[in-house]
């Protein structure tokens, strides 16, 4: 391991980086943004809005899929909301992708995502 720069970033919640296509993904969570990075030299490549509170991020062993965790809520202040798994395919990722309502809660425990790599499926699980 050796350190070559930092991504300075404020209110990060997760990374994720794909080895195939040199890229490293950046999940913020206030402003819920995902920053897409050059693995190689660190230039900001993308920004990808995820239209709500950023929570987690996983990518599939072939790199093709991006999945986020994303929490919204009706009302700025409101105490409970609604968490969604958004699927994004990250050769075209302007495109809004598609979301899979998980449950309604608080901020207290959220879901995490998982995806598998040991059989090489990619399948993502929520955790």
């Amino acid at each position: 391991l050796e350190w070559i720069t930092t991504l300075n970033l404020d209110n990060a919640t997760a990374l994720a980086i794909d080895d195939n296509r040199k890229l490293i993904y950046v999940l913020t969570a206030d402003t819920g943004t995902v920053l897409v990075y050059n693995a190689t030299h660190h230039c900001l490549l993308n920004s990808i809005s995820i239209e709500g509170r950023g929570i987690d991020l996983a990518i599939s062993p072939t790199g093709d899929t991006l999945y986020v965790i994303r929490y919204t809520t009706a009302n700025p202040g409101d105490t409970t909301g609604n968490y969604f798994l958004r699927v994004l395919d990250t050769q075209n990722l302007n495109q809004p992708g598609n979301d899979i309502a998980l449950a309604s809660g608080s901020l207290d425990n959220p879901p995490q995502v998982i995806v598998a790599t040991e059989d090489g499926s990619g399948c993502a699980y929520v955790l």
